[in-house]
């Protein structure tokens, strides 16, 4: 048998076994291991609009703190953020192709749904998490001599 025929099987078992892993967690997760008050809080968090106030935060620290170099701070944050999402949402989300777990028709009837809608589109990675791992990544880079050790909160 040729070795790319051996590689090619052995990377679509990793791949399977990989997505089998997946569900397990994703089911264990949200029907097991769930709690009301993370229920409460993770439909909220999502939401662009809760994060209003941490980014006027931001603006108004950096027109106080970079007076002439806030306009260049504030455009490097928004340039990031649309990296960050341009990059999730059209390229790897295209790569990967994974189905949201809501409309997974293998998991229809086992998947507990905190929001009243499932959106459409591909689920890996999440474009929330692109986009807040490049802002905290940006803040942390650009603000490290000032936040010092305090920086690596902004991963949290």
């Amino acid at each position: 048998m040729p070795a790319y025929l051996l590689f090619s099987s052995f990377i679509e078992k990793i791949t399977a076994s990989i997505g089998e892993m997946d569900t397990w967690l994703f089911l264990k997760i949200n029907t097991e291991w769930n709690s009301p008050f993370f229920d409460g809080i993770f439909p909220w968090w999502r939401e662009a609009n809760t994060w209003i106030p941490l980014y006027l935060f931001f603006i108004v620290l950096a027109i106080l703190n970079f007076k002439d170099k806030a306009f260049y701070w504030i455009l490097f944050i928004v340039l990031t953020a649309t990296i960050t999402d341009q990059t999730s949402s059209n390229l790897l989300k295209n790569i990967f192709e994974r189905v949201r777990p809501c409309r997974d028709p293998n998991l229809a009837g086992q998947v507990r749904l905190l929001l009243n809608n499932c959106s459409g589109g591909f689920s890996f990675p999440s474009s929330h998490a692109t986009n807040h791992f490049g802002f905290a990544m940006f803040i942390f880079i650009t603000l490290q001599p000032v936040l010092k050790k305090w920086g690596y909160l902004f991963f949290v």
